[in-house]
């Protein structure tokens, strides 16, 4: 077995504002799992945990995008599940369930569905790359933006509203940095998650009387990854 505790070698802090994955592992029966080594790959190099005695477990700091994350205890199979982190939310991965492995080794994936709606933060709407890509509003970030939310509405000039504010109201932040001129031009392609808060704006964004636009860039690996898929 691949023991995993947390590396504290690697730094996953950048630019970009880090979530967090919360979850529990349990056995067929329910049964928390305690000492469950849980991890995800960065840049070839495992980060990762292990369950406490109620089989639960917190990664962090971990930053925006798309990973696969494992779970392993000796005597039973792999467990791997796709997860999307997003920018100061938590991804929750509950009831990781791991099955005996009483015949030849294998290995459990689970396909994860990334809501629109993060049920812990109702006033947070997420797009994802893959959402962006199939949008017809993917050279206008404010209307993807829009498309979001019906708070959101959208002037003459293409500008973005929230909630009936001024439009110069509205903070667009680039990976994890404030644009102060106005929408920011970004190509609809290299964005690799687009967050809207509508309210409930963390501290962090300072004393704001509209919404945020959040947007968080492609990495390298994200490109990569892309570029596998393709081939």
């Amino acid at each position: 077995m691949l023991v995993i505790g947390m590396i504290t070698g690697i730094s996953l802090s950048s630019a970009q504002s880090p979530g967090a994955i919360h979850g529990k592992v349990v056995d067929e029966n329910n049964q928390p799992m305690e000492y469950a080594s849980v991890w995800i790959d960065v840049a070839g190099v495992p980060f990762g945990v292990s369950t406490d005695s109620l089989g639960k477990f917190i990664l962090k700091p971990v930053n925006p995008g798309t990973y696969t994350l494992h779970c392993s205890v000796v005597g039973y199979n792999e467990l791997q599940s796709n997860i999307q982190v997003f920018p100061n939310q938590v991804s929750f991965a509950n009831n990781l369930k791991l099955s005996l492995n009483d015949t030849l080794p294998t290995c459990v994936v689970i396909e994860r569905v990334v809501p629109l709606i993060n049920p812990e933060e109702t006033s947070v709407r997420t797009l994802t790359a893959k959402d962006i890509a199939h949008s017809p509003n993917i050279r206008n970030i404010d209307a993807l933006a829009g498309s979001m939310d019906s708070g959101i509405k959208i002037g003459a000039n293409g500008e973005a509203y929230v909630r009936g504010s001024r439009a110069d109201a509205v903070m667009y932040i680039v990976d994890g940095v404030k644009v102060t001129n106005g929408t920011p031009s970004v190509p609809g392609a290299a964005i690799g998650l687009l967050t809207v808060y509508t309210g409930g704006v963390p501290a962090k964004y300072g004393d704001m009387t509209s919404g945020v636009i959040i947007i968080e860039t492609k990495s390298y690996f994200d490109l990569y990854y892309e570029y596998l898929g393709s081939h």
